[in-house]
């Protein structure tokens, strides 16, 4: 890691570098979406295969019950006071960015209005590269409950024991 001293220079290269597209990485993602429209479920497992060094075909891409309660005996307690207390501060600060319901009248007889749903199911994506970190399960799993989604939805492609037992048991 190197720690940079932030100067217009510096800020005016790293804002650069987020607006450059990376052309090659969306050839492959062009190609892989392609395939998976083809192929479906077949080609989903094949590029997982290749890309994840996992066998979906063999282990399947759901987690099992079994495999739930298992993951959910062998965390210690000091981790999951330590999820509730980080599950509390991010939905504390989740409940503060709600968007509100609000109108009113810019001049006589005619109002406006805002008004806010949330969105009934949530994907969250935790990446299962080097290290799984839970943290990604709390900042957007808990924002999703908080906003009102009815379902959630995580997937990682090397799940932890950690990120097994849903949070909803945490809370």
């Amino acid at each position: 890691m190197r720690i940079l001293k932030l100067t217009g220079a510096v800020e005016k290269r790293l804002l650069a570098a987020r607006e450059r597209r990376d052309v090659e990485a969306e050839k492959v993602a062009a190609k892989i979406i392609a395939d998976v429209r083809r192929r479906g479920d077949a080609a989903l497992f094949s590029w997982t295969k290749k890309l994840d060094g996992i066998n979906l075909a063999r282990d399947g891409m759901w987690v099992s019950q079994r495999e739930i309660e298992a993951a959910q005996k062998s965390i210690s307690t000091d981790f999951l006071r330590a999820v509730k207390h980080a599950m509390a501060n991010v939905r504390k600060v989740a409940e503060k960015q709600l968007p509100r319901r609000w109108s009113f009248e810019v001049e006589p007889g005619v109002s406006i209005a805002q008004m806010v749903r949330p969105i009934e199911t949530i994907g969250c994506y935790i990446p299962g590269g080097k290290s799984t970190l839970f943290s990604t399960l709390v900042m957007t799993a808990v924002p999703a409950q908080v906003a009102g989604a009815k379902r959630i939805v995580a997937v990682c492609s090397r799940p932890n024991d950690e990120l097994l037992p849903r949070p909803a048991s945490w809370v």
